[in-house]
C-alpha cells in the first residue's frame, strides 16, 4: 500500500506520456511505474526501506506456486498478461511488476559509474546516474508514442559504459535474453582468499560458481567488501557464465569479509 498511489502517478510517464507496443511490452509501464514507486520509498523513507521491499520482492518471486515451482519460473516478463494461469493465478502482477522492477534496479546498478558512484549512496546514485538520464531521455524520444522492449533495449545500450559489453558488441541483448525474454533466478556461490601483495596492500582473490539458471546465462556480479560498522565497499562487478567467474582485487586494509551484493541482485546468494 506504501507504494500504491506513486505507482500510480507514476504512470502519468511510464503509460500515459509512453505507451507500449503490444501486451509483451507492457512492463515497460508497469515495472517502470513500479520501480519509480521504489525509488521515491528510497528518497523519501531511506535505502533500508528500499531494500526491505526488493527483499519482499524477491521472497514473493521465489515463492512456490500450486504445482511446486518457484512463482518466477512461470514465463518471462515478456509474455505480459498470460503469466496469470489457475496453476500460477499471480503469475501477471509478481513477474511484469516486481520481476520487473528487480530487472530496472540492476540495469541502474550496473549503469552507474564505479568511479564517479564510489562513495555515494543508492539514493545518491539514483539521483546522478546515467540511467536516470537515460529514462528521461527515453520519454522525451517517445513521447506519445508506444515503443517495443526491442525499442527500449536500442535506446538504453546508447547510455551503458564499457563493463556491461559483455558479447563485445555494443548489446545488450545478454542482459535482457536473461531477464526479460528468459526465465530463472541464479544461485551463486562465493569462495574468496586474501594475499599480501605488493606495496603492504592485500590482493582478495576468488570464484563464483552460477547454479539453477538456463545455459548461457551471463551476469555481471557485484563482489562488496565489508568493513567496521557492516560498511561496505563496492569492489566490481564480475562476468559470470556457465564456467562461474574469477575475480582479483586490491584493497587497502583487511575486510572482516568478502560478499556477493544481494542487495543489488535478484538471486540466491548461498
Amino acid at each position: 500500500m506504501e507504494t500504491l498511489l506513486p505507482h500510480e502517478i507514476a504512470h502519468q510517464w511510464w503509460g500515459n506520456e509512453v505507451g507500449w507496443k503490444t501486451y509483451h511490452d507492457q512492463w515497460l509501464s508497469e515495472g517502470f511505474a513500479t520501480y519509480a514507486a521504489a525509488l521515491l520509498m528510497a528518497k523519501r523513507d531511506g535505502e533500508k526501506k528500499f531494500g526491505e521491499l526488493l527483499k519482499k520482492y524477491r521472497r514473493e518471486l521465489l515463492a512456490k506456486n500450486q504445482t511446486g515451482a518457484k512463482v518466477e519460473s512461470g514465463g518471462p516478463i515478456w509474455l505480459g498478461e498470460r503469466l496469470s494461469t489457475s496453476l500460477n493465478p499471480r503469475g501477471y502482477n509478481d513477474i511484469v511488476y516486481k520481476k520487473a522492477c528487480w530487472v530496472l534496479h540492476m540495469l541502474h546498478v550496473l549503469m552507474t559509474d564505479q568511479e564517479t558512484g564510489s562513495g555515494q549512496s543508492k539514493t545518491q546514485s539514483a539521483a546522478e546516474g546515467r540511467f536516470i538520464k537515460m529514462l528521461g531521455d527515453f520519454v522525451s524520444a517517445y513521447r506519445g508514442q508506444s515503443p517495443s522492449t526491442e525499442d527500449f533495449i536500442r535506446f538504453a545500450e546508447k547510455y551503458m559504459p564499457p563493463a556491461m559489453d559483455l558479447d563485445h558488441n555494443g548489446s545488450l541483448d545478454w542482459f535482457f535474453k536473461d531477464w526479460v525474454y528468459g526465465t530463472g533466478v541464479p544461485a551463486y556461490k562465493l569462495e574468496t582468499k586474501i594475499r599480501r601483495s605488493t606495496g603492504g596492500r592485500l590482493a582478495v582473490e576468488g570464484t563464483i560458481e552460477q547454479n539453477g539458471v538456463p545455459e548461457g546465462f551471463e551476469m555481471l556480479v557485484p563482489v562488496v567488501a565489508v568493513y567496521d560498522k557492516n560498511q561496505k565497499v563496492k569492489l566490481g562487478l564480475v562476468p559470470v557464465g556457465d564456467s562461474g567467474g574469477h575475480f582479483q582485487f586490491v584493497v587497502a586494509s583487511r575486510p572482516h569479509r568478502v560478499t556477493i551484493d544481494s542487495d543489488d541482485l535478484l538471486a540466491v546468494v548461498e
